[in-house]
């Protein structure tokens, strides 16, 4: 009689004592041919309630749109967002576990709904921004009496008027194609009548003259060097770039050009990461239709050429140029009435912004928006009609209008009301605005300019940083996603020159409270 061989995976004489017992769900058996069997210890694959969470990102399948180590990055960053939310707004009520894992699970969801790496961290951007300001994820005002940072950051805003900040703005649909996109709630509205330091600080970022003059503002009224000046008729076309006479600018040509910008991008090198001298890793493409720079002469045909006067004598030439004060003197103006004295208490500054247009008389407005500084109501939102016999160019993939109504305003109409409604005291405050300026040919002496005062590059004047960018950088709002608003441009620098001036009156708050406690 042959007694069966035992298997080397099996030990007889110690299966009573190191045999595992089985579990009846989930076990994993495997029915061998020589009636043996082997046995696996059961994994659950749900995680325990109770198990530490590890602050890890969660695979997400196929593939996620950013790489793991920007997501492991990202992760920490919204972590830490949660600990302040907890510690702040929640009065420590979760523990470090369900903070954890609540990151992990946020983080995972941002990243499975989000299909680029873009909008991945426009959306767990603005969470993070929620978490800091309003303690949720979607940016709802919760009760904040208990937290000192807010009444510190709040010094010099009347609370009183915060239901005027979440005004809709609305355009009067007045020839344009599309009503503005709808802003985020702004920042706490100045209060009435403003508080004194408030506006100290924003006298203070008024820029002076010199300066205006280095970034192409016009702050004289340009003189004629002779008296039978008049521009050059040769100029080279604004688009196509093709030089002609502007006498001859009614005459039907083929104007062939790009209307978008030009987006630069960085090739990655194949050589081991290591760049070779003289080579040229840059991909440079145009936004209207991704064409390589140098391609093609253009995407788009136009009838015209086109023109723009950079010279400010130029541009006193063809409409001249008026300070502020001079202008309300020829209307006959009384500073000194009721009216204007209550005009003066309320309107102290304004945003302004402007949509141009190409006619056979140069660059000129069409559009403009004004906004009240303290409560971000408009003023002014209208299509203006240009002075040219011929437009050309309304420019429509950037400003939305696609005619001009006849019941638009005139240019002279337009000046009237910013008369009545400004003065030489006025600030203005805006993004740019040397080109608005220069075809409202309005002079005022106290220029905010975003443009000027928060572009990373303070060396180069040519260098400076779009709204878009300045509005996502101090504001975490996505602006401009194809046409512009000028009623949206207008109010976005505003709320910037706030925010800025809120951090320095929430500074010097602080550092006052730390002389008083040594």
């Amino acid at each position: 009689m042959v007694t069966p061989k035992t298997s080397h995976l099996t030990n007889p004489k110690k299966s009573s004592t190191n045999s595992r017992s089985i579990p009846s769900d989930g076990s994993i058996t495997s029915h061998c041919t020589s009636n043996y069997s082997l046995s696996f210890p059961h994994r659950s694959t749900s995680s325990s309630p109770s198990a530490a969470c590890k602050l890890l990102p969660r695979p997400v399948l196929p593939y996620a749109p950013i790489r793991q180590d920007e997501r492991q990055h990202y992760l920490r960053l919204l972590h830490d967002q949660y600990v302040h939310c907890n510690r702040n707004f929640l009065n420590n009520s979760q523990s470090n576990d369900e903070i954890t894992r609540k990151a992990v699970n946020e983080e995972f969801r941002i990243a499975s709904s989000t299909k680029s790496k873009m909008e991945y961290l426009h959306v767990i951007k603005k969470i993070m921004f929620n978490l800091k300001k309003y303690g949720n994820e979607g940016g709802k005002t919760l009760n904040r009496h208990n937290n000192n940072i807010n009444k510190i950051s709040n010094i010099g805003m009347d609370n009183n008027n915060d239901n005027q900040t979440n005004h809709n703005h609305k355009v009067e649909k007045t020839g344009e194609k599309n009503s503005p996109r709808g802003l985020q709630s702004a920042p706490a509205a100045l209060g009435n009548p403003p508080f004194p330091q408030y506006w100290d600080e924003l006298v203070e970022l008024c820029i002076p003259l010199e300066r205006l003059k280095r970034h192409n503002y016009v702050i004289e009224v340009p003189i004629f060097p002779t008296s039978d000046y008049s521009p050059n008729d040769r100029i080279n076309c604004g688009r196509c770039g093709t030089c002609f006479r502007i006498s001859e600018i009614s005459n039907m040509v083929k104007c062939t050009y790009h209307w978008g910008k030009i987006n630069t991008s960085t090739y990655q090198n194949l050589n081991l990461g290591k760049k070779i001298y003289g080579t040229d890793y840059t991909n440079k493409t145009y936004s209207c239709c991704n064409e390589p720079v140098g391609q093609s002469n253009g995407c788009v045909t136009g009838d015209h050429h086109v023109f723009k006067f950079d010279n400010p004598i130029d541009l006193h030439y063809v409409k001249e140029f008026q300070r502020i004060e001079e202008l309300r003197s020829k209307l006959k103006i009384d500073g000194n009435s009721k009216t204007q004295l209550l005009r003066k208490e309320k309107i102290k500054a304004i945003g302004v912004d402007c949509e141009m247009c190409y006619t056979d008389k140069g660059f000129e407005m069409m559009k403009i928006s004004v906004v009240d500084f303290r409560t971000e109501k408009k003023l002014i939102d209208s299509i203006v009609h240009p002075d040219g016999d011929l437009i050309i160019d309304l420019n429509t993939h950037v400003s939305g209008v696609e005619s001009i109504p006849k019941t638009a305003l005139t240019f002279d109409e337009l000046m009237i009301k910013l008369a009545h409604m400004t003065d030489q005291d006025t600030i203005i405050v805006g993004h740019g605005l040397e080109n608005d300026l220069n075809v409202m040919r309005l002079i005022y002496p106290k220029i905010v300019d975003t443009a000027i005062l928060f572009s990373e590059n303070q060396v180069n004047v040519r260098r400076k940083d779009p709204l878009k960018k300045l509005a996502w950088k101090y504001l975490s709002e996505n602006i401009q996603g194809k046409e512009h608003d000028s009623l949206e441009d207008a109010i976005v620098p505003i709320r910037i020159v706030k925010r800025h001036i809120q951090k320095l009156l929430s500074m010097k708050e602080r550092n006052r409270l730390n002389r008083n406690l040594h």
